[in-house]
């Protein structure tokens, strides 16, 4: 009787054995499959697969492919955690109506990039164009280098919520020698029978070890040969250039925050939380100014909240679009446009022209031309023109009280 029950064991631990084998090939196959019904061109490869009865799947020695053959990062352990079986057998209801697990938790550790990273094409592809024209000549080649393949973990949290179709995300992306990232937010209209496209409700992003910044700034600063202080003062520079060919000036408080950063870039924090019916299409279309009070928009540079100077932007707009008399003057420590249209209304102030051969002149705007300014220099009981073509001047500084 005992040899008959020991047989009988042995038979079912081997039937159990085949159908976890079987069970493994349909997870495989459920896996490819789910990649495959969703827009990531992604695909995994690994050497080992296993799953744990708490509903985990671990993939040993993970590969990823993008739009090629050549793998762009390996991993020496994939996690995936459904939170239980059940949702793992329902791998197969998930690619036929394209949602997702309740909980979903991802675990990459041990990873690196197996090719380097192309920055230019990534700011100039991506919707952050902006990145792009803060950067000074000087600083360009040495910025859009390709960084080396790097290590990194990932950590990332998804919960879906099918009866409001939306999805909680959080995720933890440390980089060594780039930054350490976290993304959390959610996303609505996820459930593709809706009429209605997903897009993202709210959205956080934090970063701070902007190792590969202060690398590539440093490196600015000696090739460049000039000193650190200047070399952060072009960055400002840059980015008064860009909001002036945008009729907006920035005051100094916001360019000191800016340069502050560019100088020692500890942290960086952006959220969008805006009110309910405003869609990404509308916020995009936004003026700058009107982001913090109707799109719930904050930026946060090394913890120094910016957006009262960005609500500060809508009065200096409303001065440089309405008409007014030439004794109208902006709030005092701002940059102005430079530009025609965007300096009528500064005849007569005193200003400093920060000029793009790092010099500085310091007078009185005395007559507007369609291609250039003249500036007025009182010295020795005389009176001085100098003229200065727009594409000479990097900013325009509006002296206090002037």
């Amino acid at each position: 009787m005992l040899k008959v029950l020991n047989k009988i064991t042995r038979y079912l631990l081997l039937l159990a054995f085949v159908a976890y084998l079987l069970f493994l090939w349909q997870v495989k196959n459920d896996i490819n499959e789910f990649l495959r019904s969703r827009p990531l061109n992604l695909e995994i490869d690994y050497s080992w697969l296993w799953v744990d009865w708490q509903g985990k799947i671990f993939l040993q020695n993970a590969v990823g492919y993008a739009d090629s053959d050549v793998p762009i990062w390996h991993s020496a352990l994939v996690q995936v955690d459904f939170g239980s079986l059940t949702d793992i057998w329902k791998m197969k209801e998930y690619v036929v109506f394209r949602n997702l697990p309740p909980n979903l938790k991802i675990l990459i550790v041990e990873a690196h990039t197996t090719k380097a990273l192309d920055l230019k094409a990534f700011f100039q592809t991506s919707t952050i164009k902006i990145l792009t024209s803060l950067v000074p000549v000087e600083c360009q080649n040495n910025f859009y280098q390709h960084p080396a393949p790097f290590r990194f973990s990932l950590l990332s949290e998804l919960k879906y919520q099918e009866t409001s179709s939306q999805i909680e995300f959080d995720v933890d992306l440390k980089m060594l020698g780039l930054m350490n990232a976290v993304f959390t937010g959610n996303i609505d209209n996820f459930n593709t029978s809706s009429t209605n496209n997903p897009f993202v409700s709210s959205l956080t992003f934090s970063s701070d070890r902007h190792t590969l910044l202060q690398q590539r700034i440093q490196k600015c600063i000696e090739d460049s040969a000039l000193p650190p202080e200047r070399v952060v003062k072009r960055f400002s520079e840059q980015l008064n250039r860009f909001a002036s060919e945008r009729n907006y000036s920035l005051t100094r408080e916001f360019t000191d925050i800016f340069e502050n950063f560019v100088f020692s870039p500890q942290s960086f924090h952006v959220s969008y939380h805006p009110p309910v019916g405003l869609n990404w299409n509308q916020l995009m279309q936004m003026p700058v100014h009107e982001l913090p009070d109707k799109a719930g928009v904050t930026l946060e540079l090394n913890a120094k909240n910016t957006n009262h100077y960005f609500s500060n932007l809508a009065q200096r707009t409303q001065i440089q679009k309405e008409p007014s008399n030439a004794s109208t003057k902006q709030e005092n420590n701002s940059f102005l446009p430079v530009s025609y249209s965007g300096l009528q209304n500064f005849e007569g102030s005193k200003v400093i022209l920060h000029l793009t051969n790092n010099g500085t002149v310091t007078g009185i705007i005395d007559r507007l031309k369609i291609n250039r300014l003249e500036l007025a220099q009182h010295q020795f009981g005389g009176k001085s023109i100098l003229p200065f073509k727009y594409s000479e001047i990097s900013s325009i500084e509006l002296v206090n009280n002037h």
